[in-house]
Order: C-alpha cells, then structure tokens, then sequence
C-alpha cells in the first residue's frame, strides 16, 4: 500500500484472499523469523542454569566479574561459601560445633553469636558454683568471600574474667570510698 511517499511491505488485511490471522513473511520482523535466528544460541545470556558451575560460564565467555555478580546474586554457588567449615577450638566440650560444621552464610550470623552465648553461659554458671562472679565480652569476627564478594561471620571469641564474690564492688560504691579516702571536696576555693 502506498500512501504518497510513504509505503511498507506489510500485506493489507483487507485484500481479498488474504487471512489477517495468518502470519505472512512480511508480517514477522525479521530478527524474529526462524530462518534468522541463530542456531549456537540456545538460550538469552541473562539466563543462568541453577546447576551451572564457573567453568561452564567460563566456556560461555562470561568474565570474572561477571561469575563474580552472579555468586553474590545467589544465581550460581560459590564453593567458598558452600563449604566453609566452622569448628569450636576452645577446651569447653558442652559447646556446640565439637566437629566441623558446614554453614550457610545466613547460617552462620546467627550460629555463631549463639554459639558464644553459650559460652558465657557455661562460664557464668561455672563461676556461679565456684562462688564467684564472671564477666564476659564477646566479639564476632566478619570477613569477605574472596570468590563472591559476600561477608560472612567468620568467627567469634569470647573472653571470661571471673572475680571472687568478696572481691566485687559496685562501681558506685568504690568511687564514694574513693572519695572519702581522698577528701574530695574538703578543699574547695570558694572566692574564685
């Protein structure tokens, strides 16, 4: 059909004989006709099987820091992460992980502070029987996956002072026996 100047190569509904249903070759763009479509390219680049591993991406062409963007999105497993190993090396043995235990990232923020609770529950109840007090102070450890990028708990530690009870004083208290000791405040120069 032409319309002055302008024309195009799609066929006119409305001529007679021709069903509007019906894909014809000039209807189909042609990136999109199966005789134009590329047999190598079995699937869009954005797709990522589950099960693919870096070495299948690798052969794809993908980059490093392509592999890198995927393991962080979670499409692909980082093998750093799926086989990280956690493992308590105190000489507590009523703790948990005695052996070595494999955690998720996710897994392991939460295990691991978990884990030194019960620590400074052991110690504060070991203290308790000894007649003595404990205070504890627990720090946990990040770190970042050189693979995929994602920090992870990498680890924790905690550390118990324990105290005889007659030993113990409140902080209060000792700073008002401090002060009585020292007389403060019996030497106040009240003309400035």
């Amino acid at each position: 059909m032409n319309v002055g100047n302008v024309s195009n190569d799609y066929a006119n509904p409305y001529q007679a004989g021709i069903n509007p249903l019906t894909p014809s070759s000039n209807t189909i763009p042609e990136n999109l006709r199966p005789d134009s479509v590329n047999p190598e390219i079995t699937r869009p680049r954005g797709f990522v099987s589950p099960s693919a591993t870096e070495g299948d991406l690798r052969k794809e062409g993908y980059s490093t820091s392509e592999i890198k963007d995927l393991k962080r999105a979670g499409k692909i497993q980082c093998e750093a992460c799926s086989n990280r190993t956690y493992q308590d090396k105190s000489n507590d043995s009523g703790v948990s992980f005695q052996a070595p235990t494999k955690l998720s990232p996710a897994q392991a923020a939460i295990a691991v502070p978990a884990h030194e609770g019960e620590h400074v529950t052991r110690n504060a109840a070991k203290a308790e029987s000894e007649d003595r007090t404990a205070e504890s102070a627990v720090r946990i450890f990040t770190s970042v996956c050189s693979e995929c990028g994602i920090s992870y708990v990498s680890g924790g530690e905690t550390r118990t002072v324990t105290r005889k009870k007659a030993e113990t004083q409140d902080f209060a208290d000792k700073f008002e026996d401090d002060k009585i000791t020292r007389g403060v405040g019996k030497n106040v120069d009240e003309t400035a």
